[in-house]
């Protein structure tokens, strides 16, 4: 039967197979962002490229990001746990186009299309058990556009609705949500223009 010291030597070789790079990259506090807004080794003159990985002090990684010229690059992961992803963003040239975050189970929560500082576009959302929740598209100004369609927990349709820049133009939703809707949605209407253009009577769903 093998000895423990030879399993353990196996391991690390396999690990070490596995990620040849992970001995070279380089680890907090080494990477600095300076006064252009790009990355660097401390000491370097030269912006970084290449992954960065950010540790627990067991050695578990934390955060793995990649750069390319001094900026962000490609899939920036954070971790529940080793292996267990709870966050994934993922940038082109410095600027975030997608966003995804996890439940501690494993399940996918939210999966939103971004531009750099904001959300933008479609973005869906899950309950813990994986079952869809909502699914929406926002404008520049983080306000929903277009088509909502969200359940609640039970599985049945809260709001079915259509929305021009967060405002309620029509839909239907599951009685006893109109106020929850009208919060949500038309709260922002300023009240001269609610007057002149009240938000149009829709049926509720029966």
């Amino acid at each position: 039967m093998p000895s423990s010291r030879f399993i353990l030597i196996f391991v690390v070789l396999c690990l070490a197979a596995c990620s040849p790079q992970v001995g070279e990259l380089p680890k907090p506090p080494e990477l600095e962002q300076r006064a252009d807004n790009l990355f660097y080794l401390k000491g370097q003159q030269i912006p970084f490229t290449g992954e960065f990985v950010k540790t627990a002090k067991n050695g578990v990684k934390q955060e793995v990001a990649s750069y390319l010229d001094g900026k962000l690059h490609g899939p920036t992961l954070s971790f529940i746990k080793e292996k267990i992803i709870k966050r994934r963003t993922d940038y082109v040239d410095g600027k975030r186009v997608r966003k995804r975050v996890w439940y501690d189970n494993g399940q996918l929560k939210a999966d939103e299309s971004w531009a750099d500082t904001y959300a933008y576009g479609p973005c869906s959302y899950w309950f813990e058990d994986g079952r869809l929740r909502k699914t929406m598209s926002l404008a520049k100004d983080y306000e929903p556009d277009g088509h909502v369609l969200e359940y609640d927990e039970s599985g049945e349709v809260l709001i079915d609705v259509i929305l021009d820049r967060g405002k309620l133009i029509s839909g239907k939703w599951k009685p006893g949500a109109e106020k929850m809707l009208r919060h949500r949605y038309s709260q922002d209407q300023p009240a001269q223009e609610e007057k002149k253009e009240p938000v149009p009577e829709v049926a509720s769903q029966s």
